[in-house]
C-alpha cells in the first residue's frame, strides 16, 4: 500500500493493459453524532457526487461487526465503473471508510482484487483499534 496524504492506497501490480483498480482507505472519521448507517449513506451520497453517471446501486448490505458495503456502477467518460464502498465500525464511534473504483469487467481477477481489498480494509480496521466493534 501507498500513501496519498492521508489515505492509504492499494493498487494490484498485475492489472490487465488499459485497466484499473484503486483502492482507497481513508483515515478514521469520527460518526459526528450520526449512527453508522446514517453516515454512511450521506459519505457515499457525498462521493456519488462526484464520480459521473450513476447507473446503477444495490442495496446496502450489513456484515458481521457492524460493517456496511454498498456496489454502484457509474458511466463516466464512457466506460462503466464499478464502485464498491465499505464502513467499518470502530472503538470511540469512529469509522473506517474504504472505496475501490474499477473499470475491470467482471472476471475471476475483478473477483480477487475485490476480496483483496476488503481484506486490506479488515486488516487495517483491526490494526487501528483491534477488532471491529459494531457503531451505535
Amino acid at each position: 500500500m501507498s500513501r496519498d496524504g492521508t489515505n492509504r492506497i492499494y493498487q494490484p501490480t498485475d492489472l490487465p493493459i488499459a485497466s484499473s483498480f484503486r483502492l482507497t482507505v481513508e483515515s478514521p472519521s469520527n460518526l459526528g453524532g450520526k449512527d453508522l448507517q446514517h453516515w454512511f449513506t450521506d459519505r457515499v451520497q457525498e462521493d456519488g457526487a462526484r464520480q459521473g453517471s450513476l447507473e446503477r446501486s444495490d442495496p446496502v448490505q450489513r456484515g458481521a461487526f457492524g460493517v456496511l458495503g454498498l456496489e454502484r456502477i457509474f458511466l463516466k467518460s464512457k466506460s462503466a465503473w464499478d464502485l464498491v464502498h465499505v464502513a467499518l465500525a470502530l472503538k470511540e464511534h469512529r469509522v473506517l471508510f474504504c472505496y475501490s473504483a474499477t473499470n475491470v469487467p467482471e472476471s475471476p481477477s475483478f473477483h480477487r482484487y475485490i476480496r483483496d481489498a476488503g481484506k486490506l480494509c479488515g486488516q487495517l480496521a483491526r490494526s487501528i483499534d483491534g477488532a471491529p466493534a459494531a457503531a451505535k
